[in-house]
């Protein structure tokens, strides 16, 4: 690929997919909270969950369940604003290159912030991207890269960010870029310098494919792309030396306003004075304005005074920490580190050595798992109280406001990694960390099927980068690789539940690749490849993949990995499309499964053989299936399959009983909206549109199939799960297409698309359409208006328009601008699809 600007883009490939999926990050409710299956207090004796704040709005209406009786049901807000995390501090000084990235971003599609480490780069990219919000209707995401290594997960990291599920045996690129083709977005890619190749190329499809997104990235270096806008981030201005340090030329420098105002935070009546003013002018300029070695000793103010500090940051040479060839500013930022360090207790020393071993944070239970030998927790607690106060650590809130996770800044980690391999403690140190985590993935497998599901189901997301580098670990350490195939082999059933087949299929990969050794845990680990192949549609794969797990079986002789086999089996057979095979192996494998004691199988199977009995025709045996899927699931408190079973029971009935059917989807849609389950809210939409269109419905018909089409391109997938399906619904839309004509189905379609999933909810429940998504008049637009819009359907650029129309490309720009604001559109493809459907314009 070209990085001196040409750009590049790849087809999206098809798939199919059937697996529940579950919660991605969710969020405790207020109260007692209710089961969504009964009336009654839950069973489990937990309160019932609901999806966080970035998915549901906070008000809650009533769900209606199809046997009458109603549970509280969260609605959804309109629009996302993005990932960007509150500002803990204030932003100080910065304002030359806040309103200079501004500009750079008004003018560019590709910005690029670069400068020394420390110099607080991510945090200026943090505070534009925060005051430009209003300009991305789509919103402003954060992508954290600085503790990512692998240039394989750089795209499957960003969507990840997006909350984008990947469900697609594409490259996770091409997932992406059909996700953000008709969306208005900025992205802030942070800490690129070690991935700049892989960040490049992503970028430079992105930008090519992507019409409306722009890209703000922080890095020591820059990405070499054509239309990239470099702008160098200096340090924070310091007093000159020799002039005369006022109090109004203090309040007015960064670097000493940046000091005072971090200064409070250690001591509340902290102020600049004429005793100490000159002081904090030397160690602001001894700091070279680093804002990072600035809050480091301002935090120090606890112990000593300024002059102590300005003493004590004298013993540390700069001009030899860093080595002489080190850039100035790097070898002054690794000294107030080094400095930092040494004015540490021993146990405190200690303890930030061996916890810098997590990536992106920790929580206390695994600070603890890895030094229990070393500190008793009480202790432990003390220190990490202390490294905090000493701006080592930092504190974070999970997104339920329940808990708290602490976090190293990415070069304070790598110092504290050099510190553990210099006092010979990091063999040690990463073995408990293996073990930690192997014990903490055990530990979820087995309680799987319970209340705590969505809890394990957050916990796993926030220790995804400690997972990926335990499984890296694994893999290139000889004598490990048998404990990664374990932990791979017990995270599938989260892979599959977050959305994260890609991830997961290329770990499983490196696994196996790393463990050839014959072993059950081999044959369980192919079995896991294969469903999420299968899952991404790649049959080919994942019929590969379990041959060979089928013939290791049988040399095992082991009865478990037979049932492991088979339901495998079942489940590639239903994805591939033949629903009599699929029948064939999980009726006996049923009878099997219901005498053991693994309810995941169990459930897994039902799961399987309602879904195949359903389409196969066999309401009997379909109803029955959903029916025992409650019995197990209820009292467990499990969600995930608990939401398939009206999904199953209404697809056994949807010929013969379609209100009935249309009952029970509506009620799966609120369970699995409720898991944030993406899939199954999807399915639920297509088959309420194939309703809705075998019921000459068609307005509402055409509606929600832009609604499941929305849902099915946030998980990068081309929609339902089985190719009878696929034909019933290709059948109902054409149905409903040429009912309504082309221009109408195409208008509702576009309302469908531009609906929330909670919206969609609404809609399902009422037939209520959002204010947002009605069609808006033509007569808004200008003579000239109407022109761009016409040009921009036709796929021309903003530089193309300007030629055609002879006026320049920022007039351009801003006509497209006005175009997509009066029509409240949020992207090009969007004005597109609403020429092709308008009546034609009205002349000035």
């Amino acid at each position: 690929m070209n990085r001196a600007g040409r750009f590049l883009t790849q087809p999206v490939s098809p798939c199919a997919c059937a697996a529940p999926c579950g919660p991605k990050r969710l969020r405790t409710s207020n109260g007692p909270g209710r089961c969504y299956r009964t009336s009654a207090a839950p069973v489990c004796g937990q309160s019932s969950r609901i999806p966080n704040e970035r998915l549901f709005g906070g008000r809650t209406v009533t769900h209606r369940r199809s046997d009458g009786r109603e549970s509280p049901m969260p609605a959804v807000a309109r629009g996302d604003q993005g990932n960007l995390p509150q500002e803990l501090t204030s932003f100080v000084g910065r304002h030359g290159e806040v309103a200079a990235t501004r500009r750079l971003l008004g003018e560019s599609r590709l910005v690029t912030l670069t400068g020394v480490a420390g110099v607080g780069k991510t945090r200026l990219a943090l505070h534009v991207a925060a005051a430009t919000q209003r300009s991305f209707p789509d919103g402003t995401w954060l992508v954290e890269l600085g503790e990512q290594f692998d240039p394989q997960l750089v795209a499957g990291t960003v969507a990840a960010s997006l909350s984008i599920r990947d469900w697609s045996a594409a490259p996770p690129i091409d997932m992406l870029t059909d996700y953000l083709r008709e969306r208005r977005l900025l992205l802030v890619l942070d800490s690129c310098e070690h991935l700049i190749d892989a960040v490049a190329t992503l970028a430079e499809t992105l930008l090519r494919s992507c019409p409306d997104v722009q890209i703000l990235t922080t890095s020591r270096e820059r990405l070499l792309l054509g239309g990239e806008t470099v702008m160098q981030v200096p340090p924070l201005t310091v007093p000159h030396p020799g002039h005369p340090i006022s109090a109004r030329t203090s309040a007015h420098n960064e670097a000493m306003a940046l000091f005072a105002e971090r200064a409070k935070a250690s001591v509340a009546d902290f102020e600049i004075t004429d005793d100490n003013r000159e002081a904090v002018a030397r160690l602001c300029r001894r700091l070279e304005g680093l804002p990072l070695a600035i809050e480091i000793a301002a935090a120090r103010l606890r112990m000593m005074s300024v002059e102590q500090i300005l003493e004590q940051l004298g013993k540390v040479d700069i001009l030899t920490d860093g080595g002489r060839d080190a850039p100035r500013r790097q070898r002054t930022l690794k000294a107030s580190i080094d400095w930092s360090y040494e004015l540490c207790t021993r146990e405190e020393q200690a303890a930030w050595r061996r916890l810098a071993v997590f990536a992106q944070g920790f929580e206390l239970d695994a600070a603890e798992g890895i030094t229990a030998d070393d500190h008793a927790p009480n202790e432990l607690l003390h220190l990490i109280s202390s490294l905090i106060d000493k701006s080592i650590l930092t504190r974070e809130e999970y997104d339920d406001g329940h808990g708290v996770r602490y976090r190293f800044l990415d070069m304070i980690r790598a110092y504290g990694l050099l510190q553990l391999e210099e006092a010979g403690e990091a063999p040690e140190i990463r073995r408990r960390y293996r073990d930690w985590y192997e014990q903490l993935t055990q530990r979820v497998d087995t309680e799987w099927i319970g209340p705590n599901q969505a809890r394990w189901i957050s916990r796993l997301g926030r220790e995804r980068a400690n997972l990926r580098e335990v499984l890296s670990h694994c893999v290139s350490q000889p004598g490990q690789e048998k404990q990664g195939l374990v932990i791979a082999n017990a995270l599938v059933a989260f892979w599959l539940a977050r959305g994260l087949l890609h991830e997961g299929r290329l770990w499983l990969s490196r696994v196996l690749d790393a463990y050839t050794d014959p072993s059950a845990e081999r044959v369980t680990t192919l079995c896991g490849a294969a469903m999420i192949a299968a899952n991404q549609g790649d049959i080919n794969a994942a019929s590969a993949l379990l041959g060979e797990a089928e013939a290791l079986a049988t040399t095992l002789h082991d009865s478990n990995l037979d049932e492991t086999v088979a339901e495998t089996s079942g489940h590639v057979s239903f994805l591939s499309g033949d629903l009599d095979h699929a029948v064939e192996l999980f009726i006996p494998l049923l009878r099997r499964v219901r005498d053991g004691a693994d309810r995941r199988r169990h459930l897994s199977v039902l799961y399987g053989l309602g879904l195949a009995s359903a389409l196969h025709g066999d309401t009997t045996r379909a109803t029955d299936s959903a029916r025992e899927i409650l019995e197990i699931t209820t009292p467990r408190g499990e969600t995930i399959y608990n939401a398939y079973a009206p999904f199953i029971e209404g697809l056994s009935v949807a010929t013969d009983n379609p209100a009935r059917a249309r009952r029970l989807w509506e009620e799966s849609l609120q369970l699995n909206a409720s898991t944030d389950d993406i899939i199954g809210s999807a399915l639920c939409v297509e088959g309420l549109a194939c309703l809705a269109s075998d019921a000459a419905d068609h307005q509402r018909a055409a509606i929600l199939f832009g609604a499941a089409r929305s849902l099915w391109t946030s998980v990068g997938n081309t929609g339902v799960i089985a190719p009878r399906l696929r034909a019933w619904h290709r059948q109902l839309e054409q149905r409903s297409r040429t009912a309504l004509g082309t221009r109408a189905f195409n208008i509702a379609m576009h309302q469908g698309m531009k609906m929330t999933l909670g919206e969609t909810l609404d809609y399902t429940a009422a037939d209520t359409l959002p204010a947002h998504t009605t069609a808006q008049s033509p007569s808004r637009l200008t003579t000239r208006e109407h022109q761009v819009a016409d040009l921009v359907a036709q796929g021309m650029t903003n530089k193309a328009i300007a030629e055609r129309l002879v006026i320049t490309p920022r007039t351009a720009q801003g006509h497209v601008e006005k175009i997509l604001t009066k029509l409240g559109l949020t992207s090009r493809t969007q004005i597109a699809i609403w020429v092709l459907s308008r009546p034609p314009p009205d002349t000035d």
